[in-house]
């Protein structure tokens, strides 16, 4: 269970807010409260409304400036598959946002029965979500909506190529479950404190690469010289 935020932690997380708003979203303190209990480093910022990950990319704020690297926004896709015991379990799949999901290599790596199939905005809507705002810091709850879907586990695999070294300053952003709120974290650091804190986690080579990859290849073998 994630520990509770403090007072002293909530009035930090209100510096944050716009003149017009009053209170910090549920899920933003919910992705503090995890991000907390797995003792590492991390960063909260705000940026305007983002819907996609090139549209966040674009408007992320590190470093003191806007605009990252569409290779340092984690991409995160909420699925469901048939496990090899004929159960239904949620998954989320994480890459690099310049990399697509192979589900085919998820279904070989997992051992599972079907081929995992994205949530419609409907269920994802059931589980308190919405396109945009899907990251890994959900508290890994078994969730129960109808059906199937009752007290079905959520798993999270990631890409391996999210631990690569490919750029300074070596962190990664993605949403912290809002549109207008980021949280900037240390990839590998974050994972191997998810694989510690939670059973349901794997890593493997489940991404494929994008047109706009080789860029990031070209300067990734630049700065490792």
């Amino acid at each position: 269970m994630t520990p509770s935020v403090s007072p002293e932690e909530l009035m930090r997380l209100d510096l944050l807010l716009a003149s017009d708003e009053t209170d910090v979203p549920p899920l933003v303190v919910q992705t503090y409260s995890f991000l907390k209990s797995l003792g590492i480093r991390f960063r909260l910022s705000r940026n305007e409304m983002a819907r996609s990950c090139m549209d966040a990319s674009n408007k992320r704020h590190r470093g003191g400036r806007i605009g990252i690297p569409l290779y340092d926004e984690l991409k995160s896709l909420y699925c469901g598959y048939t496990d090899h015991r004929s159960r239904f379990v949620f998954l989320i799949a994480h890459c690099r946002a310049d990399r697509r999901v192979n589900f085919r290599s998820v279904q070989q790596l997992l051992g599972a029965r079907s081929r995992p199939q994205l949530l419609s905005r409907e269920k994802l809507y059931d589980l308190g979500l919405e396109c945009g705002i899907v990251n890994p810091f959900e508290d890994a709850n078994e969730y129960a909506i109808d059906g199937r879907f009752m007290s079905a586990p959520v798993l999270h695999v990631f890409d391996e190529d999210v631990l690569a070294s490919v750029s300074l300053p070596g962190t990664m952003m993605t949403n912290a479950g809002s549109l207008t709120w980021a949280v900037e974290f240390w990839p590998r650091e974050f994972v191997a404190a998810m694989e510690k804190s939670l059973e349901k986690v794997v890593v493997g080579d489940i991404g494929m690469a994008e047109a706009n990859e080789v860029a990031r290849r070209s300067y990734q073998r630049w700065l490792t010289r």
